[in-house]
C-alpha cells in the first residue's frame, strides 16, 4: 500500500487508463467534516484541498472507514500554513468510505477549504477498448438512475 501527502503538483499518467470519477465537496468556511464518499469500487484516489484566505494555520486530515461508522486516519495530519493546493494520495487501499475532516484553525479570519476527491480503479495499460460499448453501459446506468460503477465498465476492457 502506497500513501503520500504532498503539495499537489499535478500528474501525468501517459498511456495508462484509469476508470474513475471526481467529486466536488462544498467549500468549507470553518472546521467541519464533509459527508462520507463511497469509494468501494475505487482502490486508488487523491483528496485535493484548495486552501485560500489563510492567515494562520489549519489542521486537517483524511479519514477512512470500512463500515461507515468507525473512522480512522490512514495517514499523517496536515498542518497547512499557506494558500495553495495540497493533496493526500493512496493506492490499492480497501477503504469503503472516505471523508475530509478540517479539525482546527489557529485563530485569525476563516480560511476557505475546497476538498475535491478523485477516485479511480485499477490501471489498465495500453488497453484496446470498445468506446461504443462503454457509451452504452453509461447510458444504461443513467437510464436506471444510478452512477456508473467500475464494475459496469471493467468487463468491457
Amino acid at each position: 500500500m502506497k500513501m503520500s501527502v504532498f503539495p499537489f503538483p499535478g500528474k501525468s499518467s501517459g498511456t495508462v487508463i484509469e476508470l474513475g470519477y471526481r467529486h466536488l465537496f462544498d467549500v468549507l468556511e470553518y472546521p467541519q467534516t464533509t459527508p462520507a464518499l463511497n469509494c468501494e469500487d475505487y482502490p486508488n484516489g487523491c483528496l485535493q484541498l484548495n486552501v485560500s484566505q489563510i492567515d494562520t494555520s489549519i489542521v486537517a486530515t483524511m479519514e477512512a472507514s470500512l463500515d461507515g461508522d468507525n473512522w480512522f486516519e490512514p495517514m499523517a495530519r496536515l498542518c497547512i500554513t499557506a494558500n495553495g493546493p495540497y493533496s493526500c494520495e493512496w493506492d490499492n487501499c480497501a477503504y469503503r468510505y472516505i471523508r475530509f475532516n478540517w479539525l482546527s484553525e489557529a485563530g485569525g479570519a476563516n480560511a476557505l477549504v475546497e476538498p475535491i476527491a478523485s477516485l479511480s480503479g485499477p490501471a489498465v495499460e495500453d488497453a484496446e477498448v470498445d468506446i461504443e460499448a462503454i457509451v452504452r453501459a453509461i447510458a444504461a446506468a443513467r437510464l436506471q438512475g444510478r452512477k456508473v460503477m467500475r464494475s459496469d465498465l471493467v468487463p468491457l476492457l
